[in-house]
């Protein structure tokens, strides 16, 4: 296992973490079944491909669940750090197994 991250994969999680939470808190799209839709879940998918599977699951479970706290959702809070994490996790996961085979971003972090 990796110990040790580099300044710009420590980054690109404080920033994925950031995004999803604001995509989740405040860019909501109302739907006819008296809900809602957040671009949280674009933001997770995206930095799930850069980043590896473990900071993709800090980027989907701490910024969708830290959403949920600050809207007064803080009972859902372990089970959406759970269930994004895992979610970006796998995405990470099989991106980075069955995905392109070159490297994506400026700084070849897929």
């Amino acid at each position: 296992m990796k110990t040790k991250y580099t300044t710009n994969e420590i980054v690109l999680t404080a920033l994925g973490m950031a995004l999803v939470f604001v995509a989740t808190m405040f860019i909501k799209i109302p739907n006819p079944l008296d809900g809602y839709f957040n671009l949280g879940d674009g933001f997770l998918m995206l930095f799930a491909e850069v980043l590896n599977p473990f900071c993709a699951f800090l980027v989907g479970g701490l910024g969708s669940a830290m959403a949920d706290v600050a809207g007064g959702y803080a009972y859902y809070f372990i089970w959406t750090l759970l269930i994004k994490g895992v979610e970006a996790f796998l995405i990470s996961e099989l991106f980075h197994r069955f995905g392109p085979k070159y490297k994506l971003g400026y700084y070849g972090l897929g």
